[in-house]
């Protein structure tokens, strides 16, 4: 797949206009761009009159006429990278096509002079801001799925293994008092006062979730 350089056709979703529902402070915004603009004020009626906004282009007019909240400049890539996140980690089929794109550069190409959250493609010139989020949160899905493969993995090697231990009798799973001893004492002993066998079985799947990490 080609560096995304603009959002437009098959990559319009990556764009904050694009319909997908968010929460800020507990209201719910039809798109990040409405919910983006709405945290720029504290007023709660001109919030109101932002997410009743028909179009994330009108949202985004009525966010030029308003004024900015205290430390806006110091707050918006913090407000928007958690929009961004919400809108990828909620919604299925949106966080499907960004992991998709695999690890080719993003970059938010724009003709009407944004250098904060794009690039000029007139100039080649800006910041990126917004493709560095999109990049940035693409990562943590990223690790996120390696992380919950890896769990699952965990899991069903532990359920194999409870299953060599016990025995279905009538529907009942029954266990060795042996291991259940032995698993009652290693729940209740801290991880610093394990025998070293029980400890390197720990590192050994502590070694697996840093893998998903690297």
């Amino acid at each position: 797949m080609p560096d995304i350089l603009e959002f437009r056709d098959d990559n319009r979703f990556l764009s904050n206009f694009y319909d997908a529902e968010v929460t800020f402070e507990g209201s719910v915004y039809p798109t990040v761009e409405h919910a983006y603009v709405a945290a720029k004020t504290e007023s709660v009626s001109i919030r109101q009159l932002i997410r009743n906004a028909k179009t994330p282009g009108e949202a985004k007019r009525i966010g030029r006429k308003i004024e900015l909240r205290s430390g806006w400049d110091v707050l918006k890539l913090d407000i928007l990278e958690d929009l961004v996140r919400q809108k990828f980690t909620n919604h299925t089929e949106l966080r499907k096509k960004l992991l998709a794109t695999g690890d080719v550069y993003i970059m938010e190409g724009n003709r009407w002079g944004d250098l904060f959250w794009g690039i000029d493609l007139k100039t080649h010139e800006g910041f990126n801001h917004m493709g560095k989020i999109l990049m940035k949160i693409r990562r943590e899905l990223v690790l996120r799925e390696r992380l919950a493969d890896q769990q699952h993995a965990i899991w069903s090697h532990w359920m194999r293994y409870m299953f060599t231990c016990g025995k279905l009798d009538d529907g009942n799973w029954v266990m060795p008092k042996d291991k259940v001893e032995r698993w009652k004492r290693q729940m209740e002993t801290v991880y610093s006062d394990l025998t070293e066998k029980e400890r390197h079985s720990d590192r050994d799947q502590a070694d697996k979730i840093l893998d998903c990490m690297e």
